[in-house]
């Protein structure tokens, strides 16, 4: 079986859901009276080198691969399932390095179409020699669009299909001319994969649409099955806030927000008014991503969607927090005595005196204890004392259950080995007597 490419799609207005419930009606239209509906296709000529300048700064050396997945035949991709259709790859691979996958050619005209051709070789190829396959036979590597998307009645191209029950980086792949985006920045509507009925903007001159960045923005049309999907590489795994740009004169229309097949946890996202379709405003959505490439999906669902400008990508920098300290025994706290044998939390300083002259009871626990933002693997404690006391240290992953790391310690400068990364460590007095002195500059040591 062939992988096929999407075809220009030309509807008449008629055929479209009403004007009031669309972005724009007469965002496109020619003029007899059609509509055009580009259908997920960037054309040929709007990827000029202005365009490329405008993106230059988030595009990387790593090209988009989509799934050689004839829908005809298999019925549509199943994202949840089996993963996303679109992985970012060096060129210089070729096969998928996370899995048993071969990356293939999948050549077009310059209009889009795809090109029934004599391969040679169908063997895995590299971006270049996938390349050079297209353009010795009058065409090139087709977008990711015209890639990803099967229309057609029938396959076209050489390559291996599927397999079929594969899943992931098992999944062969056709190499495509898009770029790859870099992780964080802003990554515009208008050059990601267009699915479905939306469509780029066309008439990128009209008053009432003024104010997008870009060369222009994009077009939600059906109720349901439309979507964007932005592919970024170089990503770092962890948190990360997504900001939609839009522009919507009516009312609610929540998309679905799917990162690397699954949905977030929010559900389906609101975009609400912003009064005009020339007045834009940014929706914004906590995610959690892989480190190097992901894909985020913005999805109809039950309602066509605003007009789509831009996706913002940022790191989450966590708040700095500084370890919490506490003791449990008699307590010098800024000069004010405090004899709880309950834990008391104070700030973590030097300057801070526990205070064990007094003979420590049998029955109560006495302890110098840290707790960290994250967990650290101690292996050394020291203190500056007068007499000293005997203790052991403990440590514990949630403050609850402890095991032993040093024990019977009875010197200011105890070491012990490494009994892995924990949050909570603790000194704990096993003994005392009415001469003990103060203990201060209590500390936890990693070396």
């Amino acid at each position: 079986m062939k992988s096929s490419i999407i075809l220009l799609a030309i509807a008449r207005a008629e055929d479209l859901t009403s004007a009031s419930d669309k972005s724009c009606a007469d965002s496109s239209r020619g003029a007899d009276g059609t509509t055009l509906l580009q259908a997920s296709l960037r054309t040929r000529s709007l990827q000029s080198s202005a365009a490329a300048t405008e993106t230059q700064s988030t595009s990387d050396n790593s090209y988009l691969t989509v799934v050689s997945w004839p829908a005809h035949a298999w019925n549509e991709w199943d994202s949840v399932a089996k993963g996303p259709i679109g992985k970012c790859m060096s060129p210089d691979e070729t096969t998928d390095e996370d899995g048993s996958g071969f990356l293939f050619a999948s050549c077009c005209t310059s209009d889009g179409a795809g090109m029934s051709r004599n391969c040679g070789d169908a063997g895995p190829k590299t971006f270049a020699q996938a390349e050079a396959i297209c353009i010795a036979q009058g065409g090139q590597l087709c977008t990711a669009e015209e890639a990803a998307v099967d229309l057609a009645t029938a396959s076209k191209g050489c390559q291996v299909d599927g397999p079929h029950r594969a899943s992931g980086a098992d999944m062969n792949r056709l190499w495509t001319e898009t770029r790859c985006e870099q992780c964080y920045g802003t990554h515009e509507a208008e050059d990601a994969t267009i699915i479905g009925g939306a469509v780029e903007h066309a008439n990128v001159n009209s008053a009432g649409h003024a104010g997008f960045t870009g060369r222009s923005f994009v077009d939600y049309i059906n109720p349901d099955g439309d979507y964007i999907e932005w592919y970024m590489s170089s990503c770092d795994e962890g948190p990360a806030t997504a900001s939609f740009r839009y522009a919507l004169a009516s009312n609610n229309r929540p998309l679905q927000v799917l990162v690397n097949g699954q949905e977030v946890d929010s559900g389906l996202l609101d975009f609400g008014r912003t009064a005009s379709w020339s007045t834009w405003a940014d929706v914004s959505v906590s995610v959690s991503l892989n480190a190097g490439s992901n894909v985020i999906r913005l999805v109809a669902s039950g309602r066509s969607g605003a007009n789509m400008d831009s996706l913002t990508l940022a790191r989450v920098v966590p708040v700095a927090t500084t370890t919490q300290c506490s003791f449990s025994g008699p307590l010098v706290v800024d000069g004010s005595w405090s004899y709880a044998n309950e834990p008391i939390t104070v700030e973590c300083s030097a300057q801070q005196h526990w205070n064990a002259f007094h003979l420590k009871p049998t029955t109560v626990d006495w302890y110098y204890q840290v707790v960290t933002p994250n967990p650290e693997d101690f292996i050394r404690f020291s203190m500056q004392i007068g007499l000293e006391p005997t203790y052991r240290i403990d440590y514990s992953d949630d403050g609850s259950s402890w095991a032993i790391a040093a024990q019977a310690g009875t010197h200011k400068n105890v070491e012990w080995s490494s009994v892995g990364a924990h949050r909570y460590w603790r000194c704990m007095i096993t003994s005392g007597s009415a001469n003990m002195n103060w203990y201060r500059e209590l500390e936890f040591h990693t070396e």
